[in-house]
C-alpha cells in the first residue's frame, strides 16, 4: 500500500528533527510536562508557540493587514481578549502566523507559502492519528479555496453559521432610510421618548463607569464568567489596545456602553456591547456610528454564537453582508 504523502514527508525529515523529538520525550519523563494525547509529534509542532500578549501585537497586526485579512476572529484584540477562555497561543514565522486553540487551530494568516507550510506541519504532526485529527477554525471562503488548491481531498469543509460575522454599512445605519429600517427607527424613537438620553465618548476618565455597568449587567443576567472577564480586561487595557467606544446615559445614570477597535482602514469592530435597559441598544449604536471617523465605512458586529435571540437581534439591524466562516476537518 502506498505511503500517504504527508506521512512520507514526516518519515523523511532531517535527523536533527528526530533527535529533537527524542529530547522532548526524554525531557518529559524527568519533569512534569503536560503532553496532550496527540503525542510527541504534536508537542514538537507546538514548539515555537507563545502566549498572546502585547509583545506580539505589532507582528500579528502587520501580517494581518498586509494580506488583507478582514475577519474579527484573527485581529489581535479578539485574540488577546479571548486568549484565556479559548486557550489560545500563537506561532509567528516571517510573514504569517497560526493560532492554536486547545487541540485545534485557527486557519493560518499571512503569506501563501508559509500558510501552506504551517498546514503541512500540522498534518504531519498528526499523521497516523486520525481519531483526533486537528480542525482548522474561522476559515473564510478564500481559505477553503486555498485548501482545495493545495490540499485536494484532504479536508471536509463545514459551514459554521454560528461564527459568521455580521457586516453593516455605516452610511445605511446612520441614515436609516426606507422600509427595511422602520423597526430600527421605531426602537430609537421609543428610546428617545423615554427620557433624557445622551452619549459620550469612552475615555480614561469614565472607564470606571464602564466597569460598573459590566458588573451590574453580569449580576442582573447571571452572565457567563468568560464574557465578563473579557469585558473587564478590555476596560483595563483600553488604551493599550487602542479601543474606541461610547457610554449612554439617562440623565446622569449610565445605562450602557459599546467598545471596539479599527480592524481595517474602513471597518470598525464592536467587540463589546452592554446595556442595563431594554430598547436602548439601537440608539447607543447609532450614536457610536455617528461619532466614528469619516474613514469608517463598515461595522463588524461579530457572530451570533448560534443564540436565537442574538441572531434575530443582529438580523433585525439589517446587515449588508456576512463574513462567512467555515471549519475544515481532516478526512
Amino acid at each position: 500500500m502506498p505511503v500517504n504523502p504527508l506521512k512520507r514527508r514526516c518519515m523523511s525529515s532531517q535527523a536533527p528533527f528526530f533527535h529533537y523529538l527524542c529530547f522532548l520525550f526524554t525531557f518529559s519523563s524527568f519533569v512534569s510536562v503536560n503532553i496532550p494525547q496527540k503525542g510527541v509529534f504534536y508537542l514538537a509542532m507546538r514548539h515555537g508557540f507563545t502566549e498572546i500578549d502585547f509583545p506580539v501585537m505589532d507582528s500579528i497586526e502587520r501580517i494581518r493587514r498586509a494580506c488583507g485579512h478582514v475577519q474579527s476572529s484573527h485581529s489581535f484584540v479578539s485574540l488577546f481578549l479571548w486568549r484565556n477562555a479559548m486557550e489560545l497561543s500563537v506561532r509567528i514565522v516571517d510573514d504569517a502566523f497560526v493560532v492554536a486553540c486547545g487541540g485545534d487551530f485557527f486557519f493560518p494568516c499571512g503569506g501563501e507559502m508559509q500558510k501552506k507550510a504551517f498546514i503541512e506541519e500540522i498534518l504531519c504532526s498528526n499523521a497516523g492519528n486520525s481519531a483526533s485529527a486537528p480542525r482548522f477554525l474561522y476559515c473564510s471562503a478564500g481559505d477553503c479555496d486555498f485548501c482545495r488548491s493545495y490540499f485536494p481531498g484532504v479536508f471536509s469543509i463545514l459551514p459554521d453559521h454560528a461564527c459568521d460575522e455580521y457586516i453593516y454599512d455605516r452610511a445605511e445605519q446612520t441614515e436609516m432610510r426606507g422600509k427595511k429600517f422602520a423597526y430600527q427607527r421605531a426602537k430609537i424613537n421609543k428610546a428617545l421618548r423615554s427620557g433624557n438620553l445622551f452619549s459620550t465618548a469612552l475615555c480614561a476618565g469614565n472607564l470606571p463607569v464602564a466597569r460598573s455597568i459590566t458588573l451590574d449587567w453580569a449580576k442582573r443576567r447571571s452572565a457567563d464568567s468568560a464574557d465578563v472577564m473579557q469585558t473587564l480586561e478590555a476596560i483595563e487595557n483600553f488604551d493599550s489596545l487602542f479601543l474606541y467606544g461610547n457610554i449612554l446615559f439617562r440623565d446622569s445614570v449610565p445605562v450602557g456602553f459599546n467598545m471596539g477597535s479599527f480592524i481595517t482602514e474602513d471597518t470598525f469592530d464592536i467587540h463589546i456591547a452592554k446595556t442595563l435597559e431594554d430598547d436602548v441598544d439601537a440608539l447607543m449604536k447609532l450614536e457610536l456610528y455617528k461619532a466614528l471617523p469619516d474613514r469608517v465605512k463598515y461595522i463588524n458586529r461579530e457572530e451570533d454564537l448560534g443564540i436565537s435571540g442574538l441572531r434575530i437581534h443582529k438580523r433585525d439591524a439589517q446587515p449588508c453582508a456576512f463574513n462567512e466562516i467555515y471549519t475544515l476537518c481532516q478526512q
